[in-house]
């Protein structure tokens, strides 16, 4: 159960609840999360009982998707079970964009796949300096087998860089 409705739209809530029929613990979440649009802040995520909180301050976006993917930071108490890739979804206007990018991430100088994950990033802005100096639009994360998707996009054009993304700040640095 969600609190407000998970895909809702015309969000305007700071503090969204995700409840569990089971106890939950969270594994790594301030790395695991991904919000995307990214946020200036990482929202604030807490465990009381079964229920997840995620609390956040910035000022969202206009007419916006936004998608928060916990990655692999959601567990079952008792067995460890992972709950992959979990997505809390809203929009902050009439509409959930729903226009996703999928792929295979392989090094170019051998086809083979990275054994590691890799931040996604999409741009609107089409320039070959766009990571430098700005952050993307959009993000992912592809799995440790260079498999990704980001989904929620609106319809346009992108243009994609993977980068392993050190100091997680969304800059090519």
């Amino acid at each position: 159960e969600t609190t407000p409705p998970n895909y809702s739209t015309r969000f305007e809530a700071r503090k969204i609840a995700v409840t569990f029929d089971e106890y939950i613990v969270l594994d790594n979440v301030n790395q695991e999360l991904i919000v995307s649009p990214p946020m200036e802040e990482q929202p604030s995520v807490k465990l009381r009982k079964r229920t997840m909180l995620i609390e956040y301050e910035d000022t969202l976006k206009a007419n916006t998707t936004y998608t928060f993917n916990f990655g692999d930071a959601i567990k079952d108490l008792h067995e460890g079970n992972k709950l992959q890739n979990y997505e809390y979804v809203f929009s902050t206007g009439d509409v959930l964009d729903s226009m996703s990018v999928r792929g295979n991430l392989t090094y170019a100088e051998n086809l083979e796949a990275p054994d590691e994950p890799f931040s996604i990033m999409l741009y609107s802005d089409l320039r070959d300096s766009v990571p430098l100096i700005d952050i993307p639009l959009y993000v992912g994360r592809s799995d440790d087998s260079g498999v990704f998707i980001v989904n929620n996009l609106r319809p346009d054009v992108y243009k994609v860089f993977a980068l392993k993304d050190g100091n997680n700040n969304f800059l090519f640095d």
